[in-house]
């Protein structure tokens, strides 16, 4: 049975619902609905290795455009201290410079992705990764505990589904 998308997605929102169920009320709305958004994430984000994959190219827009943000600001906050350079070199089409620099970065990023990203189901599809991916949530919740399991249970999710997928 191939497992995509859709698939990985439906497995992690039951999975996460059932989570829910079982610990009803041991954790604040807050944290609950981090723990969800988290598992769901976890379920889903092994497959950015994969080229043609919904996370890879949602992953890719995401970073161009946060790329983009970062570039804009450091140019707008830093004009002054560049626009005597590039008014020297571009003459009066220096403003144009930043919306150039700042599409150059993203494109660079965009295609930055394609060529960092391991072989699909290299290094992103182990326990490793998801003890990773957990890791990071952890200290991103404020370490909060069960948002770290609840992503490391998302990751080994996608895992299982894979396997299982392989063998039906």
């Amino acid at each position: 049975m191939k497992t995509g998308f859709a698939e990985h997605f439906i497995f992690g929102l039951v999975l996460a619902i059932i989570g829910l169920l079982v610990f009803n009320g041991s954790a604040s709305f807050t944290t609950s609905t981090i723990c969800v958004i988290t598992f769901i994430t976890g379920s889903i984000l092994p497959d950015v290795d994969c080229p043609s994959s919904t996370p890879r190219k949602t992953f890719r827009k995401l970073l161009a455009l946060a790329l983009g943000v970062v570039a804009i600001l450091f140019l707008y906050n830093h004009y002054n201290n560049i626009f005597p350079y590039c008014s020297t070199a571009f003459g009066n089409s220096c403003i144009l410079f930043i919306p150039l620099a700042t599409l150059l970065l993203a494109f660079l990023a965009y295609k930055f992705i394609d060529k960092t990203i391991p072989s699909h189901r290299g290094i992103l599809h182990s326990p490793f990764s998801a003890l990773a991916f957990s890791v990071i949530c952890f200290f991103i919740s404020n370490y909060s505990i069960p948002v770290a399991v609840s992503s490391f249970l998302g990751y080994l999710a996608h895992l299982a589904l894979d396997f299982a997928g392989d063998r039906i």
